[in-house]
């Protein structure tokens, strides 16, 4: 989806573009109103719950294993790639658009989990070695 036409209370879906990442912008659907997001990676810098389908193709499967942290956390629900099938997805995301309380939760989970440094922090503790 288009993060410039989030309205409040939307589902931000994270699509991963030629040109443009739409995870880049979860943080900034956030603060316009979205209350949960759809997407492949954990929102580690994004402080809102999501529902994450994490590629099964990347090195040591570590999207999936982030993901799980945070699910463990209650910041955000797990779908595996192998699970996704759209009646999931969309059942997932319509039950949590209607548990304002849950989605409440969630991001509070969220918010102790997030990282929003972590860039930086990689960066000096790469500069330290």
């Amino acid at each position: 989806s288009d993060s410039r036409t989030v309205s409040p209370g939307a589902l931000f879906i994270a699509l991963k573009g030629a040109r443009v990442d739409g995870h880049d912008f979860m943080a900034d659907c956030l603060k316009k109103g979205a209350v949960c997001c759809l997407s492949e990676r954990e929102p580690a810098e994004a402080e809102m719950p999501a529902i994450v389908v994490p590629s099964p193709f990347v090195a040591e499967n570590h999207q999936e294993k982030n993901a799980r942290i945070l699910e463990q956390a209650g910041a955000v629900k797990v779908i595996t790639e192998r699970e996704a099938e759209p009646e999931l997805i969309y059942d997932t995301a319509w039950s949590l658009l209607q548990a304002p309380d849950t989605l409440k939760t969630m991001g509070e989970n969220a918010r102790k989990k997030a990282q929003p440094d972590v860039l930086e922090h990689i960066y000096q503790t790469l500069k330290s070695l």
